[in-house]
């Protein structure tokens, strides 16, 4: 009975939780595109340069069922976000849907990040899981990247939304052993990598995870029988995106998953390379290589795939040639992933905001003009204080549940190593766009450092005198 009434209470204090959570993200989300209406008066704000091919991707599908032109097919882009945009096209409102639906898309990621969150504390000793879950919600409802990105025409909501899921599915097959949440997940990441090839190789990880670690600490089995489970997660995850590689083989006579890999190995992770050896600007060594490249398939008349080829051989005999070179490229890739950048909240109240990072004017020795930064100022320090803040609180969280050795909290860290490893194979471009997918571990991290950083303030305060 008392049992009962335990899960009585916890099932109230969860529903209370998730709706503060889901009101916080909800207000924070749908803030952004008033401000920006009011601002710009019209959509000019919520497109991106990748937008205007998102549309078109999604115009092509929901006109003639064409992923491409009726010249050729599409091989960079894959399908999953044009396909999303379609829902937009319907009614013919396509911005106004997809903003609509990424926001409503964000709020519900932030109670996946609560649930997520107070999961993984429920395994670690001596952690309240009600404030670590509470506190990694609210981070993700009001961090300021994933409520800015719910309004832009890119695909890093539905991909990011995809990815929670997939994860939650999984904690809960490390914790029941139940192997249908391991299926269910294979399923959300599957949909995740045809929004976006950035968790391609991820599959392989979970099925190494799968293999080695037991779904349940205290369920005995012989690690034969964890090998089912892990091709079968394999075969599900992987399955699309292969069939969407074969589909390129059979069109377009290229045998990779997206050529967006070839793009940034040659005019992103080449062009960074060169750059650092000569001293130039790192655009105008891409400009060069871009020509050359153009040069070269006129005269030898490369189909694209050809030319694909031959941007995948040429980069990797540069990394070959010079891996410390690529080594520090990519290493500062990732540390401009994870650097605040500030253009997306100062445009949304000052159309004519330059637009470059302040990190790299300071650094370069560009300063902002006096009345630009002034104007600029309170959100250098809102976002920059948000995200410092999540992360020093999300190294105390690491070390928090280090210790822990338990499937879920090991297939969490992984990922995130993963991703942030894949986000600096954009070198130059990087930029805090693909730290996104990165961003709810973070905030479950923060979730955990606030709880600890809680508790022990609560710990060395005096105890509260009595009077007679």
């Amino acid at each position: 009975m008392r049992h009962q009434k335990l899960i009585a209470r916890r099932g109230a204090t969860t529903r209370d939780d998730l709706t503060l959570v889901l009101s916080c993200a909800l207000a924070a989300r749908v803030l952004v595109p008033i401000v920006a209406l009011v601002a710009y008066g019209g959509d000019d704000y919520f497109q991106r340069s990748d937008s205007i091919g998102y549309l078109r991707l999604a115009s092509q599908l929901a006109d003639c069922a064409r992923f491409g032109s009726s010249e050729e097919a599409e091989i960079v882009r894959t399908p999953g976000y044009p396909l999303f945009m379609t829902l937009g096209l319907l009614v013919d409102r396509p911005v106004a849907v997809t903003i609509a639906l990424q926001i409503l898309l964000g709020a519900l990621s932030s109670c996946g990040v609560y649930m997520l969150a107070r999961s993984l504390a429920d395994i670690t000793a001596g952690t309240d899981s009600r404030t670590v879950a509470l506190g990694a919600g609210l981070f993700h409802a009001l961090d300021p990247l994933s409520a800015v990105h719910s309004s832009l025409l890119l695909s890093e909501t539905l991909f990011t939304t995809l990815l929670i899921l997939h994860l939650q599915l999984m904690v809960r097959y490390y914790q029941s052993g139940a192997l249908r949440y391991a299926n269910q997940s294979a399923l959300a990441l599957a949909a995740g990598t045809l929004v976006r090839p950035a968790s391609y190789y991820w599959p392989f990880i979970v099925a190494a995870l799968l293999l080695f670690i037991r779904p349940v600490p205290w369920l005995v089995r012989p690690p034969v029988a964890r090998v089912g489970p892990a091709l079968l997660f394999l075969l599900i995850s992987i399955g699309p995106p292969v069939l969407w590689q074969a589909r390129n083989l059979v069109q377009a006579g290229y045998s990779g998953y997206s050529a967006i890999r070839e793009t940034n190995l040659y005019s992103y992770i080449g062009a960074s390379m060169e750059a650092r050896s000569t001293g130039e600007p790192w655009t105008t060594v891409r400009a060069r290589r871009n020509d050359r490249l153009n040069l070269l398939e006129k005269e030898h008349r490369w189909t694209r795939a050809e030319r694909y080829g031959y941007m995948r051989r040429d980069a990797m005999l540069l990394i070959a040639e010079r891996p410390v070179t690529y080594l520090t490229v990519h290493a500062a890739a990732i540390l401009e992933t994870l650097a605040p950048t500030f253009s997306n909240y100062v445009l949304l109240y000052d159309p004519d905001f330059a637009g470059l990072r302040l990190i790299r004017r300071l650094m370069g020795g560009h300063y902002p003009p006096p009345g630009e930064f002034l104007t600029a100022l309170p959100t250098y320090l809102l976002v920059g204080l948000a995200c410092m803040g999540q992360y020093l609180l999300a190294l105390i969280g690491l070390r928090r549940i280090l210790p822990t050795r338990n499937g879920g909290l090991i297939l969490v860290l992984a990922a995130t190593t993963y991703f942030l490893l894949i986000a600096g194979g954009a070198a130059e471009a990087s930029s805090d766009r693909f730290r996104h997918p990165v961003m709810p571990i973070i905030c479950l991290l923060a979730g955990f450092g606030a709880s600890q950083v809680w508790t022990n303030r609560t710990a060395t305060q005096p105890p509260a005198s009595t009077s007679a």
